[in-house]
């Protein structure tokens, strides 16, 4: 699961990666009476902190839907184990117990 969500994080990262490098720097706006507004935009894009954003925002519901589904299931679980018949065991006891 870890090389699962190690995968997920890359292909978020990089995806968030080629986002930021493709983004403009500049935006040219006119208004209808004709003034023109340039407005410049992530002048300096951190790559890094692009792929740190697009991993976690990939890898994060992930892992969310997964611990849900591991609380639900242990939360389902008794104190009865089955075992398969012939099975060896060993019991080790720290307290006083009665059978």
């Amino acid at each position: 699961m870890a090389l699962m969500d190690a995968e997920l994080f890359a292909l978020g990262g990089l995806g968030k990666a080629a986002e930021i490098i493709n983004r403009t720097e500049s935006q040219v706006v006119t208004g209808e009476n004709g003034t023109v507004a340039v407005t410049n935009v992530n002048r300096n894009p951190s790559t890094a902190a692009a792929i740190l954003e697009g991993g976690m925002k990939t890898v994060i519901p992930q892992i969310t839907r997964r611990n849900q589904r591991a609380m639900s299931e242990m939360s389902r679980k008794t104190n009865i184990w089955f075992l398969p018949p012939g099975k060896e065991v060993e019991i080790f006891v720290n307290q006083e117990t009665q059978f």
